[in-house]
């Protein structure tokens, strides 16, 4: 048999063998990549998991609501059923507007945010204006409450008939008969009213609070007359014009926060009496179920000694110190009291006293009961409390990459899991049932959105998202856990390119944060990877994250391990990383680069400095450069004052590393950030100049410490291209 004869015998069987390798090439050819104006501008909507929007109980009742969106029909409000009937419109954006009209006013062009007051009526906000509606009738709408359409912090009343909210540098409230009663006059522009205190630190997220009754309203006043003037510019007018704005830079003066309160019915005020150093920070500020007294509590400027205090809600006096917290590094509360309803004053309270945050229960006089949850676990949320069988619902982690949903009696015991699947789970307790809505994701799974019973079995399924990135080239995510050289598991993230070769030799971009609390790796859809992530690695590289000691979720030893040094031990961190890059056949550690914002341009910096060589090109955003230059709460939570801890503010001061730079750096940040201030990067520079290094910079106008909107995309755009053009293929 002739060679010639054998031949399409030979070529067949090599099309067969190559035949399953041949068509993957080709469909990969067929989708398209990310573009990074797309993974930017469409991460949380063209690409975002699908599930229902604005899902929420029906109080009484076994059923949820949902807006869906259609074509044709518009949007509607739907009605769920855990029991698997089918669903039921409740009202239409026409329907809506056509109740709207009949009133005399002017409907919204989308349905607005809603709550639920009860199973037939909701509270509906927009334009300032809260209206309350019927779905299930379909009733006239009625005005609930008015107030100014520029008001900010709004928060409404449990009762949904008083709303308070600030303007300016004052506190207002209003209700259906009254338009915007002003609570306080502040006529000096240091002196602010109803906004959040101590730059959002301790778990501060806001400055009103109402009692539970509605009658009364407590609120931060804060003095900032000591406090220095920063000054940026706008550079809008003509000509620009300066923009101050308050900033307290470690061990220098702060801010003096008082607490008061309004009565509605009365009309008076009271101040209470906390006695301590005016700089001292007033934190988990709580009413008691009663309405009748405040819990707040009281940190000492240093951060290590903590006491949680009553006071008379008519008086403003002192009733009692309840208990006293102390830690030789410091004390963080993250969380108000959570009041025990159904008890007689009994509490419950958030602590890492154990080295984990768990959550002990307290009598009214201040006693500690027992502790309620334990173990090497973090407490998140209390989620519920059921009073007639002491069962405690509660969000919190399971392995540090997870978070869960837990079940404990108040008086303690063996906890329970409830959410069996691994990864992160989202949950919506119902009101008065035992159980919940449940949003789950992991690295497999974009979003499942289910009604779970009170052990965790599934009685619905509302939605399952279709991977939003079918179509698109997109690599494969890994976890990873490494050891630190004290043997601590630190856990990394490892993103590859679609067409990944292992034969191949790839350029790595390391993206970083690694302070407190901040946790980039989750065992969640893309392993809690930016999408700009995955359109950087179909550029042929390898995208590697750490999180190293001071990051979240993993206990108190963990994060205070930087104490005093922050941004050393970071480095050795970093460093395990970039040792496991190293020993891959595929990674090519003659072209590596490296690129974080704030805490990460500081730590990105750090890494340029401490460990010259190891990257080729780095870009740090938004970075701090001498921890002098920072605020004071967070600052001196982690390095307590520059005097004080003189030694740890110069080790960790970059500017006299600046000599130490290889490779290329650009340094961006914001002209207006009011969270890591533009001298920062301004002394870095002046550092680069005199140790003769040629450094890049470019600065966004306007912007804070985030650049958001449209220009997210020029930024990552700038970002990346600098980083591929030094070391791309």
């Amino acid at each position: 048999m002739s060679f010639d004869i054998l031949a399409p015998m030979i070529r067949t069987k090599q099309i067969a063998l190559l035949l399953p390798g041949f068509l993957l090439y080709i469909s990969s050819l067929a989708q398209e990549p990310l573009s990074i104006r797309e993974s930017v501008a469409e991460a949380y909507t063209t690409f975002r998991p699908s599930m229902p929007e604005a899902l929420a109980w029906i109080p009484g009742e076994e059923a949820f609501s949902y807006i869906q969106r259609d074509e044709e029909k518009g949007q509607t409000i739907m009605k769920g059923f855990v029991d698997g009937r089918p669903h039921e419109a409740l009202m239409s954006l026409v329907e809506l507007n056509k109740l709207f009209k009949s009133t005399g006013f002017a409907g919204p062009e989308e349905i607005p945010s809603f709550e639920w007051l009860d199973n037939e009526r909701v509270l509906i906000s927009f334009k300032g204006q809260y209206w309350k509606v019927n779905l299930v009738r379909r009733s006239q709408v009625e005005k609930a409450i008015s107030c100014m359409d520029i008001a900010v912090n709004r928060d409404l009343a449990p009762d949904k008939d008083h709303v308070a909210f600030t303007y300016k540098n004052d506190i207002y409230y209003s209700s259906k008969t009254s338009d915007s009663l002003f609570i306080t006059q502040n006529i000096d522009k240091n002196i602010t009213s109803g906004q959040a205190v101590s730059r959002f630190e301790f778990g501060i997220s806001k400055g009103i609070f109402w009692s539970p009754y509605s009658d009364r309203i407590a609120y931060y006043t804060k003095d900032e007359t000591a406090v220095s003037d920063y000054e940026v510019m706008d550079y809008d007018p003509i000509p620009a014009a300066p923009s101050p704005f308050k900033y307290p830079m470690a061990g220098g003066p702060s801010e003096k926060v008082s607490i008061e309160i309004f009565s509605i019915k009365n009309k008076d005020k009271v101040t209470l009496q906390t006695e301590g150093p005016k700089d001292q920070y007033l934190t988990s500020v709580t009413w008691a179920a009663d309405g009748k007294s405040l819990y707040v509590g009281h940190l000492d400027r240093s951060q290590d000694d903590f006491q949680l205090r009553q006071y008379d809600a008519k008086t403003g006096k002192a009733i009692r110190v309840l208990f006293s917290e102390h830690n030789d590094k410091y004390v963080e509360p993250e969380h108000d009291v959570f009041p025990l309803e159904g008890t007689e004053g009994e509490f419950l309270w958030f602590s890492e006293r154990d080295g984990y945050e768990h959550i002990y229960h307290y009598a009214a006089d201040g006693k500690l009961i027992n502790q309620v949850t334990s173990g090497e676990r973090v407490m998140l949320e209390i989620l519920r409390y059921d009073k007639e069988s002491g069962t405690l619902w509660v969000m919190g982690t399971d392995s540090p990459l997870e978070t869960v949903l837990y079940k404990v009696n108040v008086l303690g015991g063996e906890m329970t899991r409830v959410t069996k699947s691994l990864g992160k789970h989202k949950v919506i307790m119902h009101q008065t049932e035992d159980m919940f809505i449940d949003f789950h994701s992991s690295l497999s799974i974009p979003m499942d959105v289910r009604i779970m019973d009170g052990d965790g079995r599934e009685l619905y399924q509302v939605s399952s998202a279709a991977d939003p990135l079918e179509g698109r080239r997109v690599g494969t995510t890994e976890i990873i856990e490494l050891k630190a050289k004290d043997g601590t598991t630190l856990y990394s993230r490892l993103i590859k390119p679609n067409d990944f070769d292992p034969n191949k030799s790839y350029p790595v971009l390391v993206y970083l944060y690694n302070g407190p609390h901040v946790q980039l790796i989750e065992d969640t859809w893309l392993g809690g990877a930016s999408l700009w992530m995955h359109a950087m690695a179909e550029r042929g590289y390898i995208i590697f994250t750490v999180d190293g000691r001071g990051s979240s979720d993993r206990g108190r030893e963990f994060e205070q391990a930087v104490h005093s040094r922050a941004g050393i031990l970071e480095v050795e961190d970093q460093m395990v990383g970039v040792d496991y890059l190293r020993t891959l056949p595929y990674v090519d550690a003659e072209r590596m680069g490296i690129h974080g914002w704030s805490y990460g341009g500081y730590m990105t910096l750090n890494m340029m400095l401490r460990k010259p060589g190891v990257f080729k090109v780095a870009v740090a955003g938004g970075p701090v450069t001498d921890w002098r230059f920072y605020e004071v709460m967070y600052t001196e939570r982690y390095m307590e004052t520059p005097k004080t801890n003189e030694n740890g503010y110069r080790e960790t001061q970059l500017a006299p590393l600046a000599d130490q730079l290889e490779g290329k750096l650009m340094l961006i940040h914001g002209s207006s950030d009011d969270v890591v201030v533009m001298q920062h990067t301004m002394v870095m520079l002046n550092a680069f100049i005199n140790a003769d290094k040629q450094v890049d910079l470019f600065i966004y106008p306007g912007h804070k410490h985030n650049v958001v909107g449209p220009d997210r995309v020029h930024l990552m755009t700038k970002v990346l291209d600098y980083i591929d053009e030094e070391i791309g293929n």
